[in-house]
């Protein structure tokens, strides 16, 4: 049975906004029938907020949401993914994507950098906070 289904990953910090994931698994998702709602064709946006407030709407007009790898660091897609939740969307976690992972050092610097910055801080600062409690 055709649903409307929401693609929800991370972007920020991504090669290209990680929209070539996007395209591809929705890409899938129309080949089976289904009408897919695609946030890599959003925007743009000049603030996240303006992002979300648009992204959030969608995600509770469909039946169901598709999580791509790395979802979970992605504050975004925390929201849109509690909103599905929430409104009791089918939640599907999308593994294999049908296209060339980033490389190594592309996943290496996406996960030392950009969200986890955001969430953690620096690097530096946190090794530097360990240093002190342990020779405290």
């Amino acid at each position: 049975m055709a649903k409307k289904v929401f693609i929800c990953g991370p972007m920020t910090g991504i090669k290209d906004n990680n929209t070539p994931n996007f395209n591809a698994v929705a890409t899938t998702y129309r080949n089976k029938g289904h009408e897919v709602i695609n946030p890599a064709d959003n925007g743009p946006y000049d603030e996240h907020s303006d992002y979300l407030k648009v992204s959030l709407r969608q995600v509770m007009e469909c039946e169901m949401i598709v999580l791509l790898p790395g979802w979970e660091d992605s504050k975004g897609a925390k929201v849109e993914w509690a909103v599905a939740e929430v409104c009791g969307l089918e939640v599907v976690t999308q593994f294999l994507l049908p296209y060339e992972k980033e490389t190594v050092l592309e996943e290496a610097a996406r996960i030392t950098s950009g969200a986890r910055n955001e969430e953690y801080g620096e690097p530096k600062d946190n090794h530097r906070c360990t240093v002190t409690i342990i020779t405290a």
